[in-house]
């Protein structure tokens, strides 16, 4: 199975400043009814930061602006909110509480590791 696969960065965090890749492992729903993304990053966040006892390598995306989603994402970057799971069972849902979620940081998804070293826009 070939999963879709783009490149986390930042220009907002020093967490997410170099580019992790994301690899997407499925669509969920917050209770919020906004669409979300599961997806593990590598390389993983080092977990004591976020009171987590090993690396943490899921995290869950939401785009930032109303007008744009995950799925399909039609304009890159594209500008996301990344929260990692507080309960551990989340990740076998399709529908996610977001009080379970802790937002750590702003990011953008691009196309290429090159595009996010250099925070690439698309040409409109």
């Amino acid at each position: 199975m070939n999963l879709p696969t783009y490149y986390l960065s930042s220009m907002d965090s020093y967490e997410f400043e170099k580019p992790r890749k994301c690899v997407f492992l499925n669509k969920v729903f917050l209770s919020t009814g906004k669409e979300a993304a599961m997806v593990e990053i590598d390389p993983p966040l080092v977990g004591q930061k976020y009171g987590r006892p090993g690396d943490v390598k899921l995290v869950v995306l939401t785009h930032r602006h109303e007008s744009y989603g995950l799925f399909p994402i039609t304009f890159f970057p594209c500008f996301v909110h990344v929260a990692i799971p507080t309960d551990s069972d989340v990740t076998r849902e399709e529908l996610i509480d977001a009080s379970s979620l802790q937002g750590i940081a702003w990011a953008e998804l691009y196309r290429t590791e090159n595009d996010a070293l250099n925070h690439v826009f698309d040409k409109s």
